[in-house]
């Protein structure tokens, strides 16, 4: 049982590391002026960031800006 569960470990590990790290991100993006980042994620062909001002940001894969949401202030 015991080499049962320490090769399901050492699988997980494989798959798990063997995995792509990062999609491509883009160089460089630029943010609205008075902006600052207060949190980032990505997609496949998509960076998001969530500013401080309660805009999200969605940039393409070459950093041009595609669409800025304004979140309701609570």
């Amino acid at each position: 049982a015991m080499v049962l569960g320490l090769g399901a470990i050492v699988t997980i590990l494989w798959l798990r590391l063997s995995a792509p790290a990062l999609p491509d991100l883009p160089e460089s993006v630029s943010l609205p002026e008075g902006s600052t980042a207060e949190a980032v994620t990505f997609a496949r062909d998509r960076l998001i960031v969530v500013t401080n001002r309660g805009e999200v940001l969605v940039y393409g894969a070459d950093g041009a800006l595609q669409q800025t949401v304004v979140l309701d202030q609570p």
